[in-house]
């Protein structure tokens, strides 16, 4: 190990208001108190998308095993943390390095839930049992693409032992370990066509992913992907903070348009996560009320807010609105002017949304575990519904019509 990293203090967390302010997404564990940690520096593989080798380098370094141990102690006795997630770049590239890791948290009774991120290369069966006795609950790898074509004019991904067949044995692999698989997908690298997005789309719902993550190609500075573009003129002059999905695209791609690309974002999330069984992995993953408005959160962020041609613009870093009230438990009133200043959203999907909420305070407290989660189903369903263009007209004439918001502005 790099010893001087041993020297870096932990995160003062005592600095933040508190820790249960933040929002996590579903597949970094149910509700709890979360912190992430950083064990590592830097990665080999350069990968020409990601940004970590331009302001960390390809030289791999890391902390020892019993200063992340003493890490790990400090967040759940002094901060009262049951989730983390290690949140390097590759954190089972030294796969004895993670065994040890995992056997000490397993000593230290530490019981706490993680996530962390991997590479289809350093999967182990051994690895995977070692890591989910000691609390692992999710696995994210960098899938990409589910297209042999774009692998193909992606070198890169070639040299880290990559192919389709072979992501899908690692998918199964850890799957088959009990641990859930998140899968990162880029849409818009070169060699990209509408074909291959499709193959990408259905790959996807084909192995036992338990959540996914698609964006488009984002070409940062630094990156090979920025070198391409930037090489071509084929890179819009945007303000850095554009350089987001929800702000649009900013490559002008050489098979897809902008207006394409944007729709075959849109389509990958409506598929993969509007699946019948899909939706009934989310609705069976609710076991309390926290979990389900985390479950709307990130609802209303992939499939309406992010994804609804209603929304060109995002919604940058806001949440959804949820207020927690003195005692920090029961949400209070929606507010549709901090969602809504600035950021293009239709009234149709604030009203969903508040509809939500509404149902919830009023159930909140008064019924168990069975009502939460049908509450929790309609509300996918609900979402199912204005995620799409034809729906979220139908969404608008209905509630239009209920007379259930007085005194809201029509579109």
């Amino acid at each position: 190990p790099n010893h001087h990293l041993d020297n870096l203090p932990f995160p003062a967390l005592d600095l933040l208001p508190s820790i249960t302010d933040y929002t996590i997404s579903p597949h970094h564990g149910r509700s709890g108190r979360f912190a992430p940690v950083n064990t590592t520096r830097g990665c080999p593989y350069n990968c020409e998308f990601c940004s970590i080798t331009a302001y960390q380098g390809t030289k791999y370094r890391f902390r020892s095993v019993e200063n992340v141990i003493e890490e790990l102690k400090m967040l759940k006795d002094e901060q009262g943390v049951t989730m983390t997630s290690f949140r390097e770049g590759v954190a089972t590239l030294r796969k004895t390095r993670m065994k040890q890791i995992c056997q000490r948290m397993i000593e230290e009774e530490l019981n706490l839930s993680w996530t962390c991120t991997a590479t289809i290369s350093s999967a182990d069966p051994e690895m995977f049992r070692l890591m989910k006795a000691a609390g692992c609950t999710s696995i994210e790898y960098g899938i990409e693409t589910g297209s042999e074509t774009v692998l193909n004019a992606n070198p890169y991904l070639l040299s880290k032992n990559f192919s389709v067949e072979k992501v899908a044995e690692v998918v199964h692999m850890t799957a088959d370990a009990g641990i859930d698989v998140h899968g990162y997908f880029i849409i818009g690298m070169p060699g990209e066509t509408k074909q291959t997005v499709d193959e990408t789309i259905k790959f996807a719902c084909s192995v036992p992913i338990s959540t996914a993550g698609f964006t488009i190609a984002i070409p940062f500075p630094g990156t090979e992907l920025y070198h391409y573009y930037s090489s071509r003129n084929r890179l819009h002059d945007k303000p850095w903070y554009q350089f987001d999905p929800n702000f649009g695209v900013v490559i002008e791609h050489e098979s897809l348009t902008a207006t394409e690309l944007e729709a075959a974002y849109k389509k990958a999330w409506r598929k993969f996560y509007l699946r019948p069984s899909q939706i009934l992995r989310r609705f069976r993953a609710i076991r309390s009320w926290a979990d389900l408005l985390n479950h709307i959160d990130l609802g209303y962020r992939y499939l309406v807010a992010g994804t609804s041609s209603s929304n060109p613009k995002g919604w940058g870093w806001k949440t959804t609105g949820f207020k927690k009230s003195p005692d920090g438990k029961v949400p209070q009133d929606f507010s549709n002017e901090e969602l809504t200043e600035g950021k293009g959203m239709s009234d149709t999907v604030i009203k969903v949304g508040a509809l939500m909420t509404k149902r919830y305070i009023i159930q909140q407290g008064q019924q168990g575990d069975v009502s939460a989660q049908i509450n929790g189903l309609a509300s996918l369903i609900l979402f199912a519904i204005a995620a799409t263009d034809r729906g979220e007209s139908f969404m608008s004439k209905a509630l239009a019509t209920s007379g259930f918001f007085k005194g809201t502005t029509k579109k």
